[in-house]
Parts: C-alpha cells; structure tokens; sequence
C-alpha cells in the first residue's frame, strides 16, 4: 500500500468519520458571539463611517493577551477564547496515530514493512485535518459575519482595527495602518500555521509516550504562549492584535512561521527517524 492509498484511509477515517470535528463550528459560532459583542461596542459608540469587516471579527476572535509573565496586576486577563481555538484542534487529533499503529496500521505495516510511508501519511494528514478544522472554522465566521451585517471581506476598517488592537498593558502600541498583500495572508494563514504545527507536533511526541502525555505537553507549550513572548514560543504569533504589526516588540507573524517550519521538519524527520525502530507489538501491560 503507498503513501497515496494510506492518505485516503487516514483521511476518510481520521478526519471525515471523526465526530470531534463538530467542535470547530461550534466553537466558532461561540467565539463569534463573544467577538461581535465587543465589535458591536465600538461601532455603537464611534462614529466609524463604514461597516465593520470579515477581518475585524478575525483579529478580535483571535486577539490573544500580553505575556501574563509581564503583568503586574493579579487579575490580568487569561486568553481561554484564543486557547481554547487550539486546544479543541489539538483534542481532534491527538490519539489517531497511536489507534491506528495498534491496529489496521500495525497490520499493513507487518505485511509490507512501509513504515516510511506509514509516516509520511501520518504526516501529511495532521496537516490536512489542521486544514480542515480551520476551514471549518472560517466558514462559520464567515456565515457569521453575513448574519451580522460585517462586510464579508477581508478589507480592513482600519478605524475599528485601531480600536480593537490599541489594547496592551505590557507593549507600546504603534497604531493600526491598511494591512493589505502579503500582511494580509499572514494574519488569515498564522493560526493554520500554529493548528498545523501543534498537531504534527503532538503526533510526533505520541511516538516516544502515550498519546494523553504527548497532548499535555504539546497544551503546555501552548500555554507558555499566554505567560512569555519567547521566541521558540511559536502559538504566539496567532495573537493578532498583540503582534508586531500593532505591537512594539510584539511577537513577529514571520518569526513564528520560520519557527513554525523548523518545529514541523524536525517533528517529521526525527519521527521518521525513531519509527524505524519503533516496537508496533503492542506491550503486554498496555491498556
């Protein structure tokens, strides 16, 4: 069996058929009500001239904190909207791999000896069902956004941007400006990038320890994300209003995404190195 046919089973019965997957819509629809009624505050007290847009429920949906590690105040705010994003699509994901060496895997891999290929679909499928659960997302905002009279684009109401972002405790904020072009896709694509990441991440660690472990501590690395603003912090740069765009010192998007590649080659490669070698048999004392 190749990589292609392995693909198609990993995707029909990891992704299509796994019900977790309801949580995205879900969660979107909370998170859009919870985002609108902050949005809604301002337009209801400034005069912005033009509709709010698709893209200022995004950066509101996805806004973040300052690095709690930085803030004096004892109650300063934890960001469980954003952190829940990413937990939910780690939750959607992080046992598949593990089941399925355990059973139809741990059979194609005994009588082909394809454990290359094995992984390499593995890997291409954490990326796809990462893909997934943000479209899925991204859909509901967007039906969202039309009930709701939002411009249904990604055009920048800068007024409202301006807004929305002007709102660190710990950074210098620099002011809103037009994000257009290549700006523009980095701030749609950077939770793709972080959801793709956490999984292939998560997925490799399931190969040295049991599933549950890995998924804590791929959610501890996540929740660093909300206490410091180091650079190997990588979750960071899907805080968008708390990036370098509007931020001074922010977390850089472009940092976070040459961070982001380095966490998913080395994931596959060092997982692709360590299967060679992995014992499918199951342990006896394995439950």
């Amino acid at each position: 069996m190749n990589v292609f046919k392995m693909l198609l089973s990993d995707v029909r019965e990891g992704t299509i058929k796994n019900r977790r997957f309801i949580a995205a819509p879900l969660l979107a629809l909370f998170i859009c009500m919870s985002s609108h009624t902050r949005v809604n505050f301002y337009v209801d007290s400034f005069e912005l001239g033009t509709k709010p847009t698709l893209f200022n429920l995004l950066i509101e949906s996805f806004r973040g904190s300052d690095p709690l590690s930085k803030i004096r105040e004892m109650h300063a705010p934890i960001p469980y909207m954003w952190l829940s994003i990413f937990i939910f699509s780690m939750f959607t994901v992080f046992d598949y791999a593990h089941d399925d060496i355990s059973n139809f895997g741990m059979q194609i891999i005994s009588r082909t000896g394809k454990r290359a290929s094995w992984w390499h679909s593995k890997c291409i499928w954490s990326i796809l069902s990462g893909i997934y659960y943000y479209a899925l997302f991204l859909l509901t905002m967007i039906v969202f956004a039309a009930m709701n009279g939002y411009s249904v684009r990604f055009n920048d109401n800068v007024m409202l941007s301006d807004l929305l972002a002007n709102c660190s405790a710990y950074y210098t904020y620099k002011g809103a400006e037009t994000i257009s072009g290549t700006d523009l896709l980095m701030f749609i694509l950077s939770p793709l990038i972080v959801i793709c990441t956490l999984n292939i991440f998560q997925m490799a660690l399931s190969l040295f320890i049991k599933p549950l472990y890995s998924f804590f501590i791929t959610l501890g690395v996540l929740l660093l994300s909300a206490f410091v603003d180091w650079l190997a912090v990588f979750p960071r740069s899907a805080m968008m209003t708390f990036s370098s765009h509007y931020q001074q010192n922010g977390y850089s998007m472009k940092t976070g995404l040459v961070v982001c590649a380095v966490v998913i080659f080395a994931s596959a490669v060092i997982g692709r190195i360590w299967f060679r070698r992995y014992d499918i048999l199951p342990q006896k004392n394995e439950v």
